[in-house]
């Protein structure tokens, strides 16, 4: 009985990490979730192992967004990591309207980790007003909740 749990478990497992692939897929090429359903049934057609063993689940898409929000928690932490352990840092901002004309604010970080330097994307912040005062609460916030501190 031990043997076919874990052969269950072991499949299941393999098939949420397909769907994982999938939609960070998706989101590197800039895919709407909404096509994550189409996506799946495209490789659940070409016959994709770890789509075949058994039902598939986990194919809409607010299953889509919430295994999308676990990836970039993840990067998101090994992000911060690395920055813990370099040098120095400089911090890139942007400031963009959406569709919809919210402000934003785009936070990209450059550091050195081992030797290499990176410029990696960190967030993106709600921003009501573009003033350099909210702007500077913003970056110090950002930086306060991962424990850094400001003079």
């Amino acid at each position: 009985m031990k043997e076919y749990q874990k052969k269950s478990s072991d499949n299941s497992a393999n098939h949420i990490i397909s769907l994982m692939k999938i939609i960070y897929f998706m989101a590197k090429k800039n895919h709407s979730m909404k096509n994550f359903h189409d996506f799946v049934d495209l490789a659940y057609e070409l016959n994709v192992p770890d789509l075949q063993q058994g039902p598939i689940a986990y194919n809409n898409e607010k299953s889509g967004k919430e295994l999308l929000e676990a990836i970039s928690k993840t990067i998101e932490y090994d992000i911060w990591e690395e920055i813990s352990k370099s040098p120095c840092i400089s911090v890139i901002i942007d400031e963009s309207n959406d569709i919809s004309t919210t402000k934003n604010l785009i936070v990209y970080v450059s550091y050195i980790y081992q030797g290499i330097t990176k410029t990696r994307f960190l967030k993106i912040c709600s921003l009501l007003n573009g003033d350099a005062t909210s702007i500077t609460n913003i970056l110090v916030d950002l930086f306060k909740k991962k424990g850094w501190e400001f003079l």
